[in-house]
């Protein structure tokens, strides 16, 4: 297993490759990466010579000029449509455990070693630890088409934790939610560094919950990934493992690429 420190991110996500201040610039040098673009730079250059060339130099500054900008166009439309995109993740609306009780956040504000909980139905907004499910020995079920395409359900589950915010079974989500848990959690874990490996993750976990000492370790049965979305389980709590660009769907997405 790793044991190199890891940087901890915030759950916000940005898959957009310009910003404001570099659009143009970085944009403009992307252009160039074309050939063509090269070629009519160079013939745009020598036809401003008029003791080398009897044409103006506008005849092909001109179209490049046009050339330029309608590709610069589509790139921006392209990065903000990847921005919309990232917006409404960071914007989504999650339930961190906060003073004895689930609060209202949004994803972006989620950081690691947070505790979620997720509705049934609901996108799972990082990787995350399952602690406790509404159904017996802390099983749930994701579906994970949007991480292998599969529309299958999958179980996964954490019976070390199972409990550990209700113990009666088929709690519902708004008793859940508006219940203040006389619980004081802290402790430090271990896993793998983060990867785009999204069938392996193991680690280890020791917890202290109101002085009771819980140890357990955890691999990729354990984990819901940022993504898959909770299917016929009511409601899961668990705690955030991955966040950001550290996600393992974020790392293993190919960042955009310049279209030659």
């Amino acid at each position: 297993m790793n044991k190199k420190k890891l940087k901890h991110f915030s759950n916000l996500i940005s898959t957009t490759k310009y910003n404001f201040i570099t659009f143009i610039p970085k944009s403009l040098i992307f252009q160039f990466y074309r050939l063509s673009n090269v070629y009519f730079l160079a013939t745009a250059i020598i036809q401003s010579f008029p003791i080398i060339s009897p044409l103006s130099s506008l005849t092909a500054i001109f179209p490049l000029i046009f050339v330029l900008f309608v590709s610069m166009i589509r790139e921006l439309i392209e990065d903000l449509s990847r921005m919309k995109y990232d917006n409404i993740n960071n914007k989504m609306n999650v339930f961190i455990f906060k003073n004895k009780k689930f609060q209202h956040f949004q994803s972006s504000q989620i950081n690691v070693g947070d505790i979620l909980l997720i509705k049934d139905n609901y996108e799972i907004p990082c990787d995350i630890i399952i602690f406790d499910t509404n159904i017996n020995d802390g099983v749930c079920y994701v579906e994970t088409s949007s991480l292998d395409g599969e529309k299958t359900l999958k179980n996964k589950y954490n019976n070390h934790t199972y409990g550990l915010f209700c113990n009666k079974n088929s709690t519902k989500f708004k008793e859940i939610l508006n219940t203040n848990f006389e619980l004081n959690i802290s402790g430090h874990g271990q896993s793998d560094f983060p990867n785009n490996i999204l069938n392996k993750c193991d680690g280890y976990l020791k917890l202290v919950i109101n002085g009771n000492l819980i140890e357990f370790p955890f691999n990729i049965s354990n984990i819901l990934l940022k993504g898959s979305i909770l299917k016929n389980s009511g409601w899961v709590i668990g705690m955030a493992l991955y966040t950001g660009c550290n996600n393992k769907i974020i790392l293993n997405n190919k960042l955009p690429t310049l279209k030659l």
